[in-house]
């Protein structure tokens, strides 16, 4: 049987909040923009807070005693001569000062139970919304409020001062608590370290691989015990449980022969050979195995996969609510396939608009929600069939300007028929550019975007009429850099 709170709890309970908001300006600070007057059950504590968070944004500060004069001008406006009088005891009357007042409303206490308090509110107005829609057989209405639950998050400022916190400078030396992965081999050190905040990009024209290469680096998050959301605009659950299937079991849908391209060291050089090898067909009954054998019986990391089309920015915190509530999962990184999909609620003069606020704010979600947010991007044609630079992005350069790094996925006829994809670094936000290319062998077959990888200048390209270490040359304008992951040897 529930337990049903007395209406003396509630009531104590909104007091200590109005007494917060009436006395303490830290309080109003944090909780001003998301408590809202409808969360009280008390008329007369609405009418109050509306009050109060007008006049803090006008002023800066609660009102304080001034709440008196303004009960006193609008006292036809409240049912309860009680409040007055309480007010005004606890204001003016108590033997407490003013400064000890604060400090009591200023306690951790008062401020984690009313985030506690904002959450319960909002998720009882939705529900009675939903129940009111489902009373008038609105189901449609109804199912559409349950989707779009967002639960309101305090804002807290985390405010470090650099000359005094000399235990947060050490720390940060001794260790990086925000590093989330680094790829391996030749590909990790192309891109570097990834970290949370950063919103990293891929960049390709289409039917190059972008989706496989977002599915491979969920997948390499998921392997180093990352909790992993993977968010897919366009595609359908089957195709990407199938696809994802291949990455992770290294087996083709149907049965077939394929071939790979394998790198082989030849003094200082790469070669190519082209291998066969014959691969199973991946069968239902195989899924238990495969599962314990490739994931393991108890992961660490988990992978949740959604499938929306045409989504905003409010409808992607709103899944995240609801996993975070709901399923008790919060992402460490989210991959979303690909962000160009998405839509914005702001009414924009053009779709180049749209598309730098959709990506800006994804560039602030990554920050608020401390998470590693990857996506891809379409170049535009003239990066068909060729190897591309930065000036192919897709619209005009506001995509790079918000993103922490950007890596172009390309590959010329040549490239395609060796069984290739070369990755080239388009931008990073820190450090410098390094020039070298990475040229990886990759299988689409069986799943595998990465299979092997070594640096465009040590590589031999069989019968080609330029070289992968001439294609390396052709250096990309601006700086080069590496994060300093290993020092470069300038020729």
């Amino acid at each position: 049987m529930a337990k049903v709170k007395s209406l003396k709890s509630i009531a104590l309970r909104e007091m200590n909040f109005l007494c917060a908001f009436i006395l303490s300006e830290k309080f109003c600070a944090l909780f001003h923009k998301v408590f809202k007057p409808s969360y009280f059950e008390n008329p007369d504590y609405k009418l109050l807070v509306a009050y109060i968070q007008t006049y803090f944004q006008k002023y800066s500060r609660p009102p304080r005693k001034l709440i008196i004069t303004y009960i006193e001008k609008h006292k036809n406006q409240f049912s309860d001569d009680t409040l007055y009088q309480s007010l005004k005891k606890t204001l003016i009357n108590s033997a407490e000062n003013i400064d000890e007042l604060l400090d009591k409303y200023e306690s951790s206490y008062i401020f984690d139970d009313a985030e506690l308090f904002i959450k319960a509110a909002e998720l009882r107005l939705t529900i009675n919304e939903i129940n009111l829609a489902l009373d008038n057989d609105d189901e449609i209405n109804a199912m559409r409020l349950y989707e779009k639950i967002i639960i309101p998050e305090v804002q807290k400022t985390n405010i470090i001062t650099f000359e005094d916190d000399l235990d947060k400078q050490r720390e940060v030396l001794r260790k990086n608590r925000n590093l989330v992965i680094q790829f391996k081999n030749e590909v990790g050190q192309l891109v570097g370290s990834l970290f949370r905040g950063d919103f990293f990009m891929f960049a390709s024209p289409t039917g190059i691989g972008k989706s496989w290469f977002l599915m491979w680096s969920a997948k390499q998050c998921r392997d180093q015990g990352l909790n992993v959301l993977f968010l897919s605009l366009e595609m359908q659950e089957q195709s990407i449980m199938r696809r994802f299937q291949q990455i992770y079991y290294r087996k083709t849908l149907y049965g077939e022969d394929v071939t790979i391209a394998k790198f082989i060291k030849e003094d200082d050089k790469y070669k190519i050979i082209n291998k066969k090898i014959n691969v199973e067909k991946l069968k239902p009954e195989d899924i238990n195995q495969l599962k314990i054998k490739t994931i393991g019986k108890y992961p660490h990391g988990r992978l949740k996969i959604v499938c929306r089309a045409g989504i905003n920015i409010n409808d992607l915190k709103a899944i995240l609510s609801e996993l975070k509530y709901q399923n008790k999962f919060i992402p460490d990184v989210i991959v979303i396939d690909y962000a160009d999909k998405m839509t914005t609620v702001r009414k924009m003069n053009s779709d180049r608009e749209a598309l730098g606020i959709i990506w800006k704010d994804l560039r602030d979600l990554a920050l608020t929600n401390n998470i590693l947010l990857i996506t891809a991007s379409q170049t535009n044609r003239a990066s068909w069939d060729r190897h591309f630079s930065r000036d192919a992005i897709a619209e005009d350069t506001r995509k790079l300007n918000e993103v922490t790094c950007a890596v172009g996925i390309m590959s010329d006829k040549k490239d395609r028929e060796l069984g290739l994809t070369m990755l080239r670094l388009l931008k990073v936000r820190d450090g410098y550019y390094e020039n070298r290319d990475v040229y990886c062998s990759c299988n689409y077959h069986i799943g595998q975007p990465v299979m092997q990888s070594v640096w465009a200048n040590e590589l031999e390209i069989p019968n080609g009429k330029v070289t992968a270490e001439e294609s390396a040359k052709k250096s990309l304008k601006g700086v080069q850099r590496h994060r300093g992951l290993r020092k470069v040897k300038r020729e």
